[in-house]
């Protein structure tokens, strides 16, 4: 990055305000990573499927200067005094739960070799409810490490750290394939295996690249981006948790079994005919639950040619399925975000919408016609306003790069 526009950034960004504020001085440091927004493949990480998703323009930040004395100090927008521990002392404290992702992904970094020094940070986000913002606090916090203390790490260990720039005292950016190492060290710190239950997406945090779609392979860990410019992503939450949220644990619990009963690794590969040969293997929600996940992996297969072919219009439909599953295969889908995706269908700016139940939130997620998504945007607002007796703001989320 530039000299003038890392000093333009460092004046812009909260968390930099706050650290000064805090610390008494500029911070030596600033990454920021965006939260991502599945499009399809929601229950893909508890069996290996294929995930769809997209960086968006929600951020963690963190504002960050080396110390020498060994400690480590992280203030808050809510926590101005801090928090405050020793290098090597990862435990939660209940009174920073906010700062047990940093703690995660310190103490995972540790545990495979990586060496850093304390430092002082400053954490800001602006990050709206039914978004995962722990994980981007994750994969912000791997960044900050790698740019003070410059590490390279592959699947066998550690290897030869990037080299800085002489004249800028720069760093290389990771590539894809290192990212790739990151983003499964994210998943191992929460014990991501097929069958440990449903677990956040850090990849698309990680490597998501502006007006591209980023398709992830659970069960290899592969990413390929998909060009996805021309639509608008518009999501809208009701400021209210779904009822009967407890379900998403069970349809991650079924698809563990069920990779028992089909003896498989993972559900990456399974086609109807398999799936109808051996249903009979399976007890009813473990069906439905497998069901719903190929037909995903289906859709998100058939998603790389249509999104290459700029047909936006054939990719919406996909949303639609898989809406229509989860709602009526799955019964995951609450009366209220079934509503507001009711609601969404009958602009007709709306290329494809879907619940987003697995956030536990009444939600959605809608694709629309770029050129029409302020009229979309108005009229879901009145919908929802209907519905709801409150406003309701659904937002227009751009797609953008990942950490850095």
């Amino acid at each position: 990055m530039p000299w003038a526009q890392h000093c333009q950034d460092l004046a812009a960004n909260p968390a930099a305000t706050l650290f000064k504020r805090r610390f008494g001085h500029a911070p030596a440091h600033l990454v920021r990573a965006p939260v991502a927004l599945t499009l399809l493949g929601s229950l893909a990480s508890a069996a290996d499927g294929v995930l769809l998703g997209v960086a968006v323009d929600r951020h963690v930040s963190l504002a960050a200067a080396p110390r020498s004395d060994g400690r480590i100090e992280i203030v808050h927008p809510l926590a101005i005094d801090g928090c405050a521990f020793w290098l090597g002392d990862f435990a939660a404290e209940s009174a920073f739960e906010w700062a047990r992702p940093i703690k995660t992904m310190l103490a995972a970094l540790q545990q495979r070799g990586v060496h850093f020094s304390g430092f002082s940070a400053a954490l800001h986000d602006n990050v709206p409810a039914g978004f995962d913002a722990r994980t981007s606090l994750e994969t912000a916090t791997l960044m900050l490490i790698r740019r003070v203390h410059p590490f390279t790490l592959t699947d066998a260990g550690l290897a030869a750290p990037p080299r800085r720039d002489p004249r800028t005292q720069e760093i290389p950016a990771a590539t894809d394939q290192q990212l790739c190492h990151l983003a499964k060290l994210c998943r191992a710190a929460r014990g991501g295996v097929a069958g440990a239950g449903l677990l956040a997406d850090p990849f698309t945090p990680l490597l998501g690249r502006a007006w591209h779609a980023l398709a992830v392979d659970w069960q290899t860990g592969g990413v390929e981006r998909w060009p996805f410019a021309g639509t608008a992503v518009v999501f809208c939450d009701a400021g209210e948790l779904a009822p009967g949220d407890a379900r998403i644990a069970e349809f991650a619990e079924a698809l563990a079994s069920a990779l028992v009963k089909l003896n498989l690794r993972s559900l990456r590969s399974v086609d109807p005919a398999f799936l109808q040969t051996n249903r009979t293997r399976l007890g009813p929600r473990e069906a439905v639950a497998v069901s719903h996940v190929a037909a995903e992996n289906r859709w998100i297969v058939r998603g790389e040619s249509v999104l290459r072919e700029a047909d936006h219009r054939q990719f919406g439909q996909f949303l639609w399925l898989s809406h229509e599953s989860a709602r009526d295969a799955l019964q995951a889908v609450s009366p209220e975000a079934e509503r507001l995706v009711q609601s969404a269908r009958k602009h007709p700016a709306c290329l494809g919408s879907r619940a987003l139940y697995e956030t536990g939130r009444i939600a959605t997620v809608s694709l629309v016609d770029y050129h029409n998504v302020e009229a979309f945007v108005a009229h879901l607002a009145l919908e929802a306003k209907r519905q709801f007796g409150r406003d309701i703001r659904p937002l227009v989320l751009p797609i953008v790069d990942g950490a850095g």
